[in-house]
Parts: structure tokens; C-alpha cells; sequence
């Protein structure tokens, strides 16, 4: 028996006899031949007072776990309830363009704060209570820290200009003294953002560098590994371990180990993407890594959009290597971490004399584990996690001829799902070339079929899984069919 495989979504390619499904709603693509549920965001907290433009996760030296967010006049820090304002006490607000935001970077117990206009911003972990001026600092867009050094990108003034700081310090910019100095970037246009590390890898309109780190004078050199291509959207870049996805005007692509290049839309779903995103509110997508299911994420307004606010969230799986979709937007996407110890009040469960206990200040007891989860923010500008049952699933699968060159009757469909509540539609047409038609929505019986009585040249089906489903993987369709007419 013929079967309708839940193999990739590929919206690119034709439906008629086509590679993968042609539409998916509200699942992961975490497997190579299924999809899994997606939980409902649930806000937690109370809301910034403007929308959030930038947010971040860190761990201090010390096991401290910090988490801030900032929106066009502000910056937050989250004490696991409450969004506290931690803005620079002098200065006044802050003046972050609409169509920028906040870039945080770590140094050591140091994080940064960047958006292009302010002086950069400086926080310490466990002992700052505000963040401050950057003494010295010169004014960049973006943030990372490559080797021993925190290196400006976009600096206010030039564009394609990135600054670095003298070695092992965040306050002597002063080119030429402990290392500091800078750089321009003569082909490739604008600097669109950059990731860190043992490398850095710096991406331009229309060129990516490799910023390689030397050591002595001249501190670093830099590798153009691209021609004509670059980095389209700002918020479309987003690294975890060795891998970074972005985004140029021909798809999505990923890059392993600062130099190899590979495509990951190509034919599946790049053009679906530059048809659906409203390329009028570039500035709006925002993305970021799923730190527990290896998912790249990205959120963005669609056409039907009118006014920018993102409704819309792709998901790409780097070890499935397969894309699907949810029918929501996210405001501003992040990794954020939980302090799961125990503080001065909860402490008591586990210590019943603090005079006489052998932990140390340090232990992960107190410190917490750091559980991490993908984050965001909602379009009340309040946090948000998948903490909530499961969304309403749909899968659309390719069309295809059950019965070659003559009519198939379709009785019935087993959905192949490890639970929840499913029911189907039945699309169905004689040529390629009519008006497709879709039958009412069947339940499963108590057989565990959805039945139909339907006779057609051509066959596609939607299965859907009611919200709230306690399930796995959804895994395919398996019509029960027979041959029908010739014509």
C-alpha cells in the first residue's frame, strides 16, 4: 500500500509527485521522517514598557546567572519573576533607533550593551546594581569577543569599521596601546553583525570575513571567505557551537568552522521565505538558537503583516536538516537560562543550620544549574517560553496518483501518530490543471481510520491533531484505497 510520507517540507517544490510535504503548522522538525508537537508560549512576569529589541542570557565567573532585555529607552534585568529596570542612572533614556537594538556580550563578569547610538553600556556580574558608561569606549552596533580581546563592530560613524580594546581590558581603545586598534573593511558594505570565539566571523552586506587572532602586532588578520555574498538581514544571524545560520537575498545558509559554506534552503523553502517575508520590516526578524532541541529559529512578519509585528516563526533542525513552521510570531527571540538553586528563603529546605554546614558559597547548590530553554518575548512585551500544552498541528502532504494512470477510491486514512486526537481532509482533483477541492474534516473511528468515500485521478491530505494532544511524532498516512475508473 502506497503511503503518504511526512518526509520534508519542501513549500518550493511542485505538490504533484513532489520530494516532502508541501505545508506544516505548530510542529518541530526534530527527526528525519516525523514531526513533534510544539507547546503553547505562556507569558511569565510583568511586560517591559516598550517592545524589546535585544535580549541575552549569561553566567558570571562566579555561577551567578544573569539574564537582560532592553527595548528603545531602557535596559532589564530578570530576577526568575520580575523584569527590573536597570538603566544607567546618568544620562537619561536611552535613544535606540526603531530599526536597531541591544547587542549583550559577555567579557569575563563584564557585559556589554550596544545599539549603535548610546555610549556602550557596562554591567557587572554580582556586583553592579545599573548599568554605566563604557570609560573611553568607542560607540559600535555589535559586540563579540574574539581571543582575548572585546572588539567593536559597526562603529557609529563607518559602518564597515570594527574597534578592539587593548588586551584583557574593556577601557583602553586608544589604537596602538596594549594591542587596541582597528580596522576597516573595504569590500562588502555595511557590517551586519558578528560571532565570536576562538575566531570571529564578521558579516557584511556583501562579504563575510574571518577575523583571525595572531597575538602580537597586528593582532588579528582578516579572511574575506566570501564574494557577493553576505548577510541580508541583520536578525537573521544567529550562532550556536561551530555553526552559524544566516540569511542572504538567494536563502539561508550555514557555516561550520568560520569557512565552510553550505546552503540549506535551496529548493525547499528559500523562495517560500522571500514570497511570505514583508520585506518592508526587515529590521523586525529576529532569531536565535534552541539550546535544547538544536534548533535555529526564526521569527518575522509576513505580508499579511501590515504594520511590521512578526507572526510568523520558522524553525530548522541542524541535525534533521529539515525546516517546518508555527503559525505565531515572536517579538525578540533568546536562549535564556533559569537559576534552579535555592536563595535565602528556599535554602532552609536542604540547610537547617547555616552555622554548621561544610557548602561551599560556591556550589551549583545555590549558584543553580542553569537550565536553558528557548525564550521570547510577546507582543505585550512580556517573556515567554513553549511551557504550554500543544498547539493545533497540521501537515499537508504532497499530491500524488495512488493508482497510476486511472481513478483511485479512498475508503479511508490511517493517521500514524502516537497519540493525541487526529482527524483528516481529503484534497482531491481528476486533472493537474483544475481547482483543488478538500473534503470536510473526517475524525478517527474506532477502527483507527478516518473514513471517506471519495473517487479521484490525484490525492493529497491534511491531518490535523486537535490542540492540547499528548503526543511524539507524527509519522505519515497510509490510505485505504482501491482502483477506480479510467476516466
Amino acid at each position: 500500500m502506497i503511503q503518504f510520507k511526512f518526509a520534508q517540507w519542501t513549500p518550493d517544490q511542485a505538490a504533484l509527485d513532489g520530494p516532502g510535504v508541501q505545508d506544516v503548522q505548530n510542529v518541530f522538525p526534530l527527526t528525519k521522517n516525523s514531526y513533534s508537537p510544539i507547546a503553547a508560549l505562556i507569558e511569565q512576569g510583568n511586560a517591559l514598557t516598550a517592545r524589546c529589541q535585544g535580549a541575552a542570557t549569561f553566567r558570571g565567573v562566579g555561577g551567578a546567572i544573569v539574564n537582560f532585555a532592553g527595548d528603545a529607552t531602557k535596559l532589564y534585568s530578570y530576577d526568575g519573576t520580575t523584569w527590573s529596570d536597570v538603566s544607567r542612572t546618568v544620562g537619561g533614556a536611552y535613544t535606540v533607533d526603531p530599526a536597531d537594538g541591544w547587542s549583550f556580550t559577555q567579557y569575563g563578569d563584564y557585559v556589554v550593551a550596544e545599539n549603535g547610538t548610546d555610549a556602550p553600556q557596562v554591567f557587572t556580574i554580582g556586583s553592579s546594581t545599573n548599568f554605566s558608561a563604557l570609560t573611553n569606549a568607542v560607540i559600535g552596533r555589535f559586540g563579540m569577543v574574539v581571543g582575548p580581546h572585546f572588539v567593536a563592530l559597526r562603529i557609529a560613524g563607518s559602518l564597515n569599521k570594527l574597534a578592539w580594546a587593548g588586551i584583557t581590558t574593556l577601557t583602553n581603545w586608544t589604537p596602538g596601546i596594549d594591542l587596541s586598534d582597528d580596522q576597516e573593511l573595504f569590500v562588502g558594505g555595511k557590517i551586519m553583525g558578528g560571532i565570536g570565539g576562538e575566531y570571529g566571523v564578521i558579516f557584511t552586506e556583501r562579504a563575510i570575513y574571518r577575523q583571525n587572532y595572531v597575538g602580537a602586532d597586528p593582532v588579528f588578520t582578516f579572511d574575506r571567505i566570501t564574494e557577493e555574498m553576505g548577510a541580508a538581514v541583520e536578525g537573521a544571524i544567529a550562532g550556536y557551537q561551530q555553526a552559524i545560520v544566516f540569511l542572504t537575498w538567494d536563502g539561508f545558509y550555514i557555516i561550520r568552522g568560520g569557512q565552510e559554506i553550505a546552503a540549506i534552503g535551496k529548493q525547499r523553502v528559500d523562495k517560500t521565505f522571500w514570497e511570505t517575508v514583508n520585506q518592508s520590516f526587515l529590521y523586525r526578524v529576529c532569531s536565535a538558537f534552541d539550546p535544547i532541541r538544536n534548533l535555529y529559529c526564526i521569527s518575522f512578519p509576513s505580508v499579511l503583516s501590515t504594520d511590521g509585528t512578526p507572526d510568523t516563526t520558522w524553525f530548522y533542525s541542524l541535525s534533521a536538516d529539515q525546516w517546518s513552521k508555527g503559525t505565531f510570531g515572536i517579538e525578540q527571540l533568546f536562549s535564556l537560562r533559569t537559576q534552579a538553586g535555592y536563595n535565602t528563603d528556599t535554602v532552609d529546605a536542604v540547610i537547617t543550620n547555616t552555622d554548621f554546614t561544610s557548602y561551599s558559597v560556591d556550589t551549583a547548590l545555590f549558584s543553580g544549574s542553569g537550565r536553558a530553554a528557548l525564550a521570547g518575548f510577546s507582543l505585550n512585551h512580556k517573556l515567554e517560553t513553549f511551557s504550554g500544552t500543544s498547539l493545533e498541528a497540521l501537515i499537508e502532504t504532497q499530491e500524488m496518483q495512488i493508482t497510476p494512470g486511472r481513478k483511485s477510491k479512498i475508503l479511508g486514512i490511517d493517521p500514524l501518530v502516537d497519540g493525541g486526537v487526529p482527524s483528516i481532509s481529503l484534497g482531491y482533483r481528476d486533472r493537474p490543471n483544475d481547482m483543488l477541492a478538500w473534503t470536510s474534516y473526517s475524525a478517527q473511528n474506532q477502527i483507527g481510520f478516518c473514513p471517506f468515500r471519495n473517487e479521484a485521478r490525484y490525492h493529497r491530505a491534511r491531518l490535523k491533531v486537535d490542540a492540547g494532544g499528548t503526543y511524539n511524532h507524527i509519522m505519515g498516512l497510509n490510505p485505504r484505497a482501491t482502483a477506480g475508473a479510467m476516466r
